[in-house]
């Protein structure tokens, strides 16, 4: 089930909301929660019931070491006891995710798939990290939780299941306690039932504006990648013009749909009182690739910086083993998106961009102190040198990404045209740039000014905020039939 499907929009969603909402207002502290959390099983073990018995499988191991955890007294025992629980999580995800891809090397009678990682289990990239920094606080002496309800709830809960945000047990452990109030809706500063109500439509319009941008937008552009893609995968190459209109609509797709799903998440959870943390900044409108990943993804950036380029020593050890662990990081970021080499080279082109990035302010620090790029510079040279990275993490194979890549250079003798509509695309990619890089995220024109006073998505008339939410569901709505899933749900 998908977010952008008519059983999750009229279905699913629907009752589910009721029977909280219901149980709520009739005074139930802990039910509307237990609802909750019946409901997060139901979805991920809608069309595959092993996926519900692999996620419940990890919770209630982790659950347990956690609370293990927490009664060894010995540095070195509960050392002992997250080490192994995150060496087992990482085994756990292993199995799943790169056994197909390690046996394809081998040349054996075992090298077609296993049966058992076959269909990959929703999610399991992202409640897997969960864990893992779960331990790790833990470990770290934060208090690990002894509710079984509330911990599985914290892992399961399905707006941020499938393609995150990551969640840290820190930030929602308070929203998740059966109280009188639902967690992120309390508010001193106004009536707990119209603060309720200017979250409620917050998380409604939320929702909306991310689905419109999955559906409307990623979803329009998806075609054109993709049949540029199959092109170079199957050894066609493709004009220049070609080549870079699919790399720049795969570019836009990527974002849209990513972006899109984190805005569902967080409208959803808002919907249900939970405040889940942001997940994109506006990163195509960041004037360095050390700024795009502050911006990008962002709760897997946070956890690939607390959780292994610091421990790993950061920049606290020299420049050279700063660079060695900025390699390593991202190694194992493009690792974790998916078992293949195009994923591979493409965290590794990230590393080299990343490390010339910290380079070139050094120099111009010492050299030239005072010079800065012009704005509208820096953001051509990051965004030209980010366009060719999602060739490598789109194309199926590593002779695409390289025919892909030529073509782009100019070094092609093909003259024919893949597209045949160009000012379609053309008006379609001007778009998505336009919302891209003009527009701030939906969370800064929705939430913040709601925190302040009262809904308002922007300065807009309430009347014609109205208008545009509705307008945009019904577009999304329409074109529903032709939506595809969320490309991190592969990862």
């Amino acid at each position: 089930m998908i977010f952008s499907s008519y059983e999750f929009l009229y279905l699913f969603l629907p009752f589910t909301f009721a029977a909280v909402w219901l149980t709520f207002l009739l005074g139930h502290k802990r039910l509307p929660l237990g609802i909750l959390l019946v409901a997060s099983l139901i979805f991920i073990g809608w069309n595959e019931r092993s996926f519900l018995i692999y996620l419940l499988a990890s919770a209630l191991a982790n659950f347990a070491i956690g609370l293990l955890i927490a009664r060894q007294h010995e540095h070195k025992q509960r050392t002992l006891i997250m080490v192994a629980g995150v060496t087992a999580n990482i085994l756990f995800l292993a199995w799943f995710k790169y056994t197909p891809f390690l046996l394809s090397l081998a040349d054996t009678p075992l090298s077609s798939p296993s049966p058992i990682v076959k269909n990959l289990p929703l999610g399991i990239s992202f409640y897997t990290l969960q864990q893992i920094a779960y331990l790790i606080d833990s470990w770290r002496s934060k208090t690990p939780e002894r509710s079984i309800r509330k911990y599985l709830l914290f892992v399961a809960f399905f707006p941020q299941l499938i393609a995150g945000p990551i969640v840290h047990f820190s930030q929602v452990r308070r929203q998740l306690a059966p109280a009188g109030q639902f967690g992120g809706w309390q508010n001193r500063s106004r009536p707990p039932a119209r603060a309720r109500s200017i979250f409620l439509v917050a998380g409604i319009s939320l929702f909306t504006i991310g689905l419109a941008k999955k559906v409307l937008i990623a979803d329009s552009l998806g075609p054109f990648a993709d049949l540029a893609f199959q092109s170079v995968d199957a050894g066609r190459p493709l004009s220049t013009i070609d080549a870079w209109i699919s790399a720049l609509s795969y570019t836009f797709q990527i974002y849209f749909d990513f972006s899109g799903y984190a805005d569902m998440a967080l409208g959803l959870g808002l919907m249900f009182g939970i405040r889940l943390p942001r997940n994109f900044l506006s990163p195509y409108r960041a004037t360095s690739i050390v700024a795009f990943w502050q911006k990008w993804h962002v709760t897997l950036s946070a956890f690939l910086r607390d959780y292994l380029y610091i421990p790993l020593g950061g920049n606290r050890r020299g420049k050279i083993r700063r660079h060695v662990n900025i390699f390593i990081t991202m190694l194992i970021g493009g690792i974790w998106h998916g078992a293949g080499t195009t994923f591979i080279l493409w965290g590794l082109a990230h590393a080299v961009l990343i490390n010339l990035n910290h380079l070139f302010r050094a120099l111009r620090a010492r050299w030239t102190p005072r010079y800065v790029l012009p704005p509208l510079l820096a953001w051509l040279i990051t965004m030209t040198a980010l366009v060719p990275t999602w060739v490598m993490f789109r194309a199926t194979s590593l002779d695409g990404a390289w025919l892909m890549l030529r073509n782009m250079a100019g070094n092609t003798t093909d003259q024919g045209m893949v597209f045949t509509n160009y000012p379609l695309v053309a008006a379609l990619l001007a778009l998505a740039l336009g919302l891209a890089t003009l527009v701030r995220e939906p969370y800064d024109l929705v939430l913040r000014p709601a925190r302040q006073s009262r809904f308002s998505l922007g300065r807009m008339p309430i009347t014609m905020q109205a208008i545009l939410i509705a307008a945009l569901f019904l577009g999304a709505v329409v074109r529903m039939p032709f939506a595809t899933r969320f490309i991190y749900f592969q990862f």
